[in-house]
């Protein structure tokens, strides 16, 4: 379903669809960003992902556009 090679930068991934498709693609054995708001409930949704290599948290807040370029700089990065 997800390619193993590729990485999943997914943006609202504290909670709802977001969360559901960030929990599916490391479970499915692809590499994911996630981002949103409120990284205390991103920390608790990789908090028993072992496989620390293959997921990353990337505290964003879309309303904050001058970060932008950095967060995704960031991105690209990892």
């Amino acid at each position: 379903m997800f390619h193993k090679n590729s990485v999943y930068w997914i943006t609202g991934a504290s909670s709802g669809i977001g969360e559901a498709l960030a929990k599916s693609v490391y479970e499915n054995g692809g590499r994911v960003i996630l981002s949103a708001r409120d990284t205390e409930k991103l920390e608790e949704i990789c908090r028993n992902w072992k496989d620390r290599d293959r997921w990353m948290i990337l505290p964003l807040d879309m309303n904050l556009h001058h970060e932008m370029e950095e967060k995704t700089r960031t991105a690209f990065d990892r």
